[in-house]
């Protein structure tokens, strides 16, 4: 009786009832497409948390591949925009649906993708990933026609009291080099992590003459990799820094080339275990039957290997004509060009308007071989 006598004399617009706080997560956006366009233009990313009331989140670009941002921990829903640097036009949208308890969304082409969980164990360098070492200001590096190599760990001679490293007597615990083959340009190499050093965190260039280890670059790791960093260049002896190198446009970079190694029950260009990650079917070549390879959807059209018509618009994705140039994707795939590039062999000429030539040049040869046999019949 005493409470309710006491509730009745207070005015209610004086209680103050507690929120309960707001309890957030970090969300991460990957692109994982085999050209890893989705930063180009500048693009800037939106979250969109469909599950309370639509709120948006403009995400951080954490390097070149991810982005980040914090939303509420009951956001189910997401959808992430790809938009114009001034955020005022969408160019891309991924409608994730549910995302059930991950926090890292893997964009596979321009409209789907996958969910999964952003674990410590990713932060490692992968097969596929490519770095760079650069001696062009410090050229006394390449004297002595010396090798150069790249070891997967961050020990230095300071670890064998500052002498070079005999190889034949190393500890293989600390000095385990590998051999780069590829230089770019003069004074530029390159080396793509394979399936074999995958795992590791940091990595030092060495020069060598097979028998010796003589002096080695600064530290790369993988969080300054992830940063953007991906080139060692060399400024002395036992020292340099690190920088950005944008990648050269022909090579082969993500975990594709390694594909191959791996098993493909249906022959369709993925490995069984990605396209269970994907969803796509392991027996079945064409999952969403519109007449191209899950593979070729994946790694060349950008489409998705789950729908019959990406766009949703009532044409099959091997009836589309993406890149403008006469040819649908079937078209492309048969013929072996690339379905989102008018002009494959950069000649100036689209693709169809080349095959119309190559059948007018034989016309014209055909016309004049016939008048030639006519001249030499009337002689």
């Amino acid at each position: 009786m005493a409470i309710v006598t006491l509730l009745v004399g207070m005015n209610l617009n004086q209680i103050v009832f507690a929120e309960t706080a707001v309890q957030y997560v970090t969300l991460y956006f990957v692109d994982n497409t085999a050209e890893q366009w989705i930063k180009d233009d500048n693009a800037m990313i939106k979250a969109i948390d469909n599950t309370n009331g639509h709120e948006s989140y403009w995400m951080t670009q954490v390097n070149e591949i991810l982005w980040e941002t914090s939303v509420p921990m009951s956001a189910y829903n997401i959808t992430f925009n790809r938009c114009s640097p001034d955020k005022t036009t969408q160019w891309n949208s991924w409608s994730t649906g549910g995302r059930d308890g991950n926090s890292v969304y893997y964009a596979e082409g321009s409209e789907y993708g996958h969910w999964g969980v952003f674990e410590e164990k990713e932060m490692h360098f992968h097969a596929g990933d490519i770095i760079y070492l650069d001696v062009s200001e410090f050229t006394a590096w390449k004297n002595d026609n010396v090798l150069m190599y790249v070891n997967f760990n961050n020990a230095s001679k300071e670890q064998n009291s500052g002498n070079d490293i005999s190889l034949l007597n190393a500890d293989k615990e600390l000095y385990n080099p590998k051999g780069i083959k590829k230089e770019n340009e003069d004074y530029i190499y390159s080396y793509e992590v394979s399936p074999e050093d995958e795992g590791s965190i940091n990595l030092r260039f060495w020069r060598e003459d097979l028998e010796k280890l003589w002096n080695c670059s600064a530290v790369l790791s993988y969080e300054d990799y992830l940063q953007g960093l991906n080139c060692v260049k060399v400024t002395e002896w036992d020292n340099g820094s690190l920088v950005h190198r944008e990648s050269d446009e022909n090579e082969n970079t993500g975990l594709h080339k390694w594909w191959k190694d791996m098993k493909d029950t249906d022959g369709d260009g993925l490995p069984d275990s990605y396209e269970e990650e994907i969803g796509t079917d392991i027996a079945n070549p064409d999952t969403d039957g519109d007449g191209l390879p899950d593979g070729f959807e994946v790694l060349y059209a950008s489409s998705n290997p789950l729908k019959w018509s990406t766009l949703e618009n009532g044409v099959s994705d091997a009836d589309l004509d993406i890149d403008e140039d006469g040819l649908t994707m079937l078209q492309e795939y048969l013929q072996g060009t690339d379905p989102l590039e008018s002009d494959t062999d950069n000649d100036g000429l689209k693709k169809m308007k080349y095959k119309y030539q190559v059948l007018i040049n034989i016309v014209v040869l055909g016309v004049s071989v016939c008048f030639i046999i006519y001249l030499k019949k009337k002689r």
